[in-house]
């Protein structure tokens, strides 16, 4: 734009408008914009909300209850691919093995692991049991079933 208020062309990928006067873009008809300075050293800002279309309905972080005493060192979640429940390690050097529901948001304890759990534990599903390593440097290795030995590792 110079200063005898020539025509102001914006132009983007989506649309190309062109004002008559630097009047009637400084009047606003482009409300997500702000004009600063005039001739050779105006310059124009684009004050924009940016809404991004892939995450619109991706959904929204909760706070649900934290697991009773909190993860640890080895600490591990494992949700089996169906049902209402994810199933947890503490870690920490305990033996805890929890269950929590999505259903009711509330923690409940299962039968402990036989050993206590360290860094680099971790849990794994398969065909209704849950596989456990316990970490710290172990071989130690478990298996809890979910449906014919309810309670058990």
């Amino acid at each position: 734009m110079d200063a005898s208020g020539a025509n102001v062309t914006i132009t983007s990928s989506f649309s190309t408008a062109t004002e008559t006067s630097s009047t009637d873009f400084n009047a606003g008809t482009y409300s997500g914009t702000k004009l600063t300075g005039s001739g050779d050293s105006a310059s124009v800002e684009l004050n924009t909300t940016f809404s991004d279309p892939f995450t619109q309905n991706l959904g929204s972080w909760r706070n649900p209850p934290i697991m009773p005493g909190g993860f640890g060192a080895g600490g591990f979640m494992v949700y089996p691919g169906s049902g209402n429940y994810i199933y947890a390690l503490k870690g920490n050097y305990t033996k805890m093995f929890l269950r929590y529901d999505l259903a009711t948001y509330n923690w409940s304890s299962l039968a402990d692991v036989p050993v206590s759990t360290d860094q680099g534990a971790g849990l794994a599903y398969y065909n209704n049991d849950i596989y456990c390593a316990v970490g710290g440097f172990r071989k130690d290795f478990y298996r809890y079933n979910l449906t014919t030995i309810p309670g058990r590792i």
